[in-house]
């Protein structure tokens, strides 16, 4: 829940337990009356906590329809604090509630990854170091033999790939996201996200794509010229549309979706035109 773009939260109901070990004996209670306590510093909402009525909770143990009559409080208070420190508080994370959890399919996942690249590169480490014994061995009559396993196909480290347009374009533009990421760590961590300013990422996403532009064009101009590439201004226009492109043609689909069911996530047609002119 937000107000004044402030996030609230509080307990909305409860299960009793005590002296009960089947699960189905357990009791379900609903609160159906929340107190806001609003802190205000003269026309702006500096803070702001609800507070639920643990006396007034209705039983929802029984699977039947109940109508219940949600009821709020609201208490104002003044405070000194000015509006542009009101944040400070949200942007430490031992003031907003959360529950430490070990994630152990992560860690396993972790732990499974790490041993087999463990395994792979031990296996591989053993076959080249038997060719290299092998070719080693004997140096005069290697060449006499033919090549077999990993000598057989040396020589395409030097070979020109198929589609080098492409290759470029995927160069230019994997660039940009990891500069585009490093840009969005680096303003995390000086604090420029908070939690309620839910609109920030995405508007800072959106403007330093736009700026990395040149990051991607570059890149991938200098890499299709070293590989002997002709038509750069190709590449370049393949650059810009490699990940835009889908992205663009994914979003339409969705906003149109959105739209059909009156969704408010959908997004107007003036600003979907003004994110594609940036």
């Amino acid at each position: 829940m937000y107000y004044d773009d402030l996030p609230i939260w509080s307990f909305l109901g409860k299960v009793e337990k005590e002296g009960k070990n089947d699960p189905s004996e357990y009791k379900y209670y609903l609160f159906k009356h929340l107190h806001f306590t609003i802190f205000y510093n003269k026309d702006r909402v500096i803070e702001i906590t609800a507070q639920s009525d643990l006396n007034a909770d209705v039983d929802l143990t029984e699977e039947k329809e109940v109508d219940v009559e949600f009821m709020y409080s609201v208490k104002w208070k003044k405070t000194e604090i000015p509006f542009e420190k009101r944040m400070e508080k949200y942007s430490q994370s031992s003031s907003l509630p959360h529950h430490l959890e070990i994630h152990w399919f992560s860690i396993k996942s972790g732990v499974i990854v790490l041993l087999l690249n463990g395994f792979f590169a031990t296996i591989l480490m053993r076959v080249l170091k038997n060719d290299f014994v092998k070719y080693a061995h004997d140096e005069e009559s290697a060449e006499d033999q033919e090549e077999t396993g990993w000598k057989y196909i040396h020589g395409d480290v030097f070979r020109y790939p198929k589609y080098k347009s492409l290759l470029a374009a995927a160069v230019g533009s994997g660039t940009q996201l990891c500069t585009l990421a490093i840009f969005i760590f680096m303003l995390a961590l000086v604090g420029v996200f908070y939690p309620y300013n839910r609109g920030a990422l995405l508007t800072a996403l959106v403007v330093i794509y736009a700026l990395t532009a040149g990051i991607a064009g570059y890149t991938a101009a200098s890499f299709f010229c070293q590989l002997e590439g002709t038509n750069w201004v190709r590449n370049l226009l393949l650059t810009g549309a490699l990940f835009c492109g889908p992205l663009f043609l994914t979003f339409c689909f969705l906003n149109t979706v959105a739209n059909a069911y009156s969704a408010t996530a959908a997004l107007p047609f003036g600003t979907i035109a003004v994110i594609f002119l940036i």
